[in-house]
């Protein structure tokens, strides 16, 4: 539900603005496990408070929606990533490990599928493939990262309060960012990071997402 929401969205919506809008979900999952008796601290919220605010304003390049539609897709995206978080804290209290990521995992793949029901987006897929067939084993290292990533999500997400894992994997645009400041200019490595622009600016939305997981981790 989730995935379809995303696409749909995707039609009206940049990508960074609608992943911008996805990092808010964290907040949501935090609001919602309370009547599952999942209590966190102040400086816990103050933490998540701060990475959501910090992830936003780092993706989003600009404030307006061309479609009435989109805000309730963009609902439907970030509650239904909100609800899966908590359906999978939720079957690892009660059943295994793999009991959770098996499921999870068929989620993503029928949801990464569900472009395919559109024409465009048939044609769109089938051009890009043609197009990357020459690195189709690197697409598959990556997809094996992807799946170890998902791997590690669902054992966190079992061990730690699905809020808090949720916040923390948020941040992936920050550590981007980093990984881009010190090793975007190293000699054969430039190719491998995106150019980082507005240094100063994101240095500052990441100073404030760290001290947000500072609070997170504060006993």
């Amino acid at each position: 539900f989730s995935q379809f929401c995303y696409f749909k969205a995707l039609k009206d919506e940049e990508v960074g603005d609608l992943t911008a809008f996805g990092s808010a979900y964290p907040l949501l999952v935090a609001l919602l496990t309370i009547p599952l008796g999942k209590y966190l601290t102040l400086y816990q919220w103050l933490g998540i408070l701060l990475v959501a605010i910090g992830v936003i304003v780092l993706r989003w390049k600009r404030a307006q929606s061309n479609s009435n539609n989109t805000f309730f897709h963009i609902l439907g995206y970030v509650v239904g990533l909100a609800l899966s978080s908590l359906v999978v804290s939720e079957v690892l209290d009660a059943y295994d490990f793999f009991s959770a990521l098996g499921p999870y995992c068929l989620g993503l793949i029928v949801g990464g599928l569900l472009p395919l029901m559109f024409t465009s987006e048939r044609r769109e897929f089938f051009r890009v493939f043609n197009t990357i067939k020459p690195k189709l084993w690197l697409f598959g290292w990556i997809e094996l990262l992807n799946v170890l990533a998902v791997a590690c999500e669902v054992y966190a997400i079992g061990i730690g309060h699905p809020a808090l894992v949720n916040t923390v994997a948020s941040t992936e645009p920050a550590i981007v960012f980093v990984m881009a400041y010190f090793f975007g200019n190293i000699k054969g490595l430039e190719h491998m990071f995106p150019k980082v622009s507005q240094i100063h600016h994101k240095l500052l939305i990441t100073t404030v997402i760290i001290i947000g997981l500072g609070l997170i981790t504060w006993n």
